[in-house]
């Protein structure tokens, strides 16, 4: 699984993400220290960049954004997503594709 970081729980996958908000290029941009890096338009106020992020995760793990759920980091960059009803294997599937571009 290569270097990205995801831990099983019993509700699904914790999945370990550094959101880069007000990015100029939005969606999965690689993996650094373990955590999925991902760029959203959004700015870091209100929670704005947290439910960007969020409805991202969902879009790229194909599931509803209400099994995707910030457990760790609202206010910092570097967040823990609790992804429900997925195994780190089943992540991994869905992600890995994405992280091909970035690899040499």
């Amino acid at each position: 699984m290569n270097s990205l970081r995801l831990t099983p729980t019993p509700q699904g996958t914790l999945l370990a993400v550094k959101v880069h908000p007000q990015s100029r290029r939005t969606g999965v941009l690689g993996i650094h220290n373990g955590r999925l890096r991902v760029g959203v338009g959004a700015a870091a106020q209100k929670g704005q960049a947290n439910r960007a992020a969020q409805r991202l995760l969902a879009q790229v793990l194909q599931v509803a954004s209400s099994q995707v759920e910030l457990v760790h980091g609202s206010a910092s960059r570097e967040k823990e997503f609790l992804v429900h009803g997925l195994s780190p294997q089943q992540v991994w599937q869905r992600v890995g594709p994405l992280l091909q571009r970035f690899s040499k």
